[in-house]
């Protein structure tokens, strides 16, 4: 939800700079390659009106995320909108594609969220039993089960940082080579915990990740030794504690400046 002083102020920036960390964060923390790859959207529009749509946010919204993470968006899902909306709405759906369709979906009751959510994951005020979150960072992620119309309570044993079974590029993942097997196209590449998380995990290790026979000892990982590839091996609390929110800020406000012109050297 944003901030009504960023309404106010007319802070679009600073709100792109927002989401953009929170991309890339999922994509770091919250991604499967090959297995999850994309994130739902949902837009909650409950107490305004026509006039008060943030037209201008909600387009640089989808600006960013069409050109910058394509196809990491499965669906979008717009809910508690006014009547005069739903009116609106309604005539603008007619001159979409049959695959903007199948990815905008425009809810008369929040319940139906219940079909594609696991019930704990949703605020009860989106028809889920979570109560509202009020503090947004550091994010507070429940564990699952994640699946659609589960009702119970989320794992009170699960495992945290199950982000460390890979590393920092397998999280990334790989575009397919057809000159590789297809089991070297699907294969992960893993982290220097993995090991261990996987057997916290009661899942099977792979064999690659003992060289001796089951010794238990992780393989063929380097431990860090740069500030860049200690924040990367970080669980996420850790990098929550080390980086504030205005440091964050700054960074993501410098990442996108256009470099300074080189200046020609004279012999």
């Amino acid at each position: 939800r944003i901030p009504q002083q960023w309404y106010k102020d007319k802070d679009i920036a600073r709100f792109i700079r927002m989401l953009i960390f929170c991309m890339e964060y999922f994509l770091r923390y919250m991604v499967v390659p090959g297995r999850v790859e994309n994130n739902v959207v949902i837009v909650d529009l409950k107490g305004l009106g026509i006039s008060q749509v943030p037209l201008g946010p909600l387009g640089e919204v989808y600006k960013v995320m069409s050109q910058h993470y394509i196809g990491r968006v499965f669906k979008f899902y717009v809910v508690n909108m006014s009547s005069g909306l739903s009116m609106i709405a309604g005539m603008a759906k007619g001159f979409l594609t049959d695959r903007q369709k199948q990815k905008l979906n425009m809810l008369d009751d929040v319940s139906e969220l219940r079909k594609e959510f696991a019930v704990s994951q949703l605020e009860q005020d989106l028809g889920g039993s979570r109560p509202e979150v009020k503090t947004f960072f550091p994010f507070d992620l429940l564990p699952g089960p994640f699946d659609a119309g589960y009702e119970g309570p989320p794992e009170a044993d699960a495992v945290p940082n199950a982000h460390e079974i890979l590393s920092h590029a397998g999280s990334m993942g790989r575009l397919w080579d057809p000159k590789l097997s297809a089991k070297d196209n699907t294969k992960f590449e893993y982290g220097h915990n993995a090991l261990r998380t996987l057997e916290r995990c009661n899942l099977p290790v792979p064999s690659e990740l003992r060289y001796d026979g089951g010794g238990g000892v992780d393989f063929g990982m380097a431990t860090t030794t740069t500030a860049e590839e200690e924040l990367v091996a970080a669980k996420p609390e850790q990098i929550v504690a080390a980086v504030t929110t205005d440091q964050v800020d700054d960074l993501l406000g410098r990442t996108f400046q256009e470099e300074p012109e080189e200046k020609p050297v004279n012999d």
